[in-house]
């Protein structure tokens, strides 16, 4: 029969669906960043001080009060008013660019708005900045570049510039590069997890685990409130095989945020790497408890179950993965195995027999033969 076996560095694989979850734009770093740079303007922090209701200042801090409260839909209207009342500011275009990039993902319309600032205000380096990130984002790196040089004429020697090139990079692939700038920024500015956090990101990427969870450590000092954070250097450690490590940091995660999919799955894996199969089924249950509709985890847990000889749970888990259009050929083999487990010939027979079509490997002739010959 055979035997199944772990495979941490394939999950990796399949959670990159669960990083791109995003519940409120107000929680990506980028966005954290542009308003920081925001708030550094000596225009609009006067305007906010005075609490000048009407003036465009005070609707560029409403804005990013409601980015970060989470009412995407007011700072859209925002944006929308400074557009309309204030036609020559160029922050009306720069913002709604800022909301087309990070709320609709909408690069082309992004890219408009940001090129619309730029027309009002030909000082505007922010503006620029998002440009050459979407064009990084769009494959486009000689372009990107071209923008990023563009604003170091404009400013010069800024951490957020550095950051953003390196993200430039690293969406690219470019992981050297990508290190390098984040080390610039960090160089301007030693206090900022975050800088830490995507230069850990860029190691890892490269395989170099050790000196991404020396970044991760730092990262972690100035900042122990970041879920993200423990789950990158829990993936670090896995790598390095470091599985208690591991298992504390998605633990910390978790804590940190209840919400955390990807932690539960983490959990899940590596404690059946150590065999704990209870602790195991109790991880990918609270993943199930919170996407109960994942073919992904009902097939995790499904050979949990079946590696503690539960056939009968294991086939409800397969089951389920099947009918959630999970595609992975394993999932016949195990389903098939427990049909067979339970007494349903027919039904093993007709999933080792489409298992085998699909390529899975382990099941001789022999076999197949064998289970075939037993239907009812």
């Amino acid at each position: 029969m055979k035997i199944f076996l772990f495979c941490v560095s394939f999950l990796f694989i399949t959670l990159s669906v669960f990083a791109q979850k995003v519940k409120n734009i107000g929680e990506l770093s980028e966005v954290v960043v542009l308003s920081n740079i925001d708030k550094e303007n000596k225009d609009y922090a006067n305007d906010v001080a005075k609490v000048e209701e009407g003036s465009p200042y005070y609707l560029v801090s409403e804005y990013w009060k409601n980015i970060f409260d989470g009412k995407l839909g007011n700072a859209s209207d925002i944006s929308d008013r400074l557009l309309n009342e204030f036609p020559t500011f160029a922050y009306g275009c720069y913002l709604k660019g800022v909301y087309q990039l990070f709320a609709e993902n909408n690069y082309n319309d992004a890219y408009h708005y940001f090129e619309c600032a730029i027309n009002k205000d030909n000082t505007f380096w922010q503006a620029e900045l998002m440009l050459g990130y979407i064009s990084a984002l769009n494959n486009k790196y000689s372009t990107a570049k071209s923008h990023f040089k563009s604003v170091e004429k404009k400013v010069n020697n800024r951490a957020e510039v550095y950051y953003f090139q390196g993200l430039a990079a690293y969406a690219n692939e470019r992981y050297k590069d990508s290190r390098k700038e984040f080390s610039k920024a960090i160089v301007k500015d030693d206090k900022n997890s975050e800088y830490y956090y995507q230069r850990a990101r860029a190691h890892a990427s490269s395989g170099s685990y050790p000196k991404s969870i020396v970044d991760l450590n730092i990262a972690i000092e100035l900042n122990g409130e970041v879920s993200d954070y423990y789950i990158l250097r829990g993936e670090a450690e896995t790598e390095d095989g470091l599985e208690k490590d591991a298992i504390t940091d998605y633990k910390n995660a978790f804590r940190l945020n209840p919400k955390s999919v990807e932690s539960c799955i983490m959990l899940g894996w590596l404690f059946a790497n150590q065999k704990n199969f209870h602790y195991a089924i109790v991880w990918f249950t609270k993943a199930l408890e919170l996407e109960p509709e994942n073919p992904e985890i009902h097939y995790f847990r499904g050979i949990v179950y079946y590696d503690r000889n539960r056939y009968d749970l294991a086939l409800l888990d397969f089951e389920e993965a099947i009918s959630l259009l999970w595609y992975e050929p394993d999932v016949y083999y195990y389903r098939g195995f427990c049909r067979y487990k339970t007494g349903n010939m027919n039904g093993a027979c007709e999933d080792l027999s489409k298992a085998k079509k699909m390529g899975v490997k382990g099941i001789s002739p022999s076999l197949l033969k064998k289970v075939c010959e037993e239907k009812k």
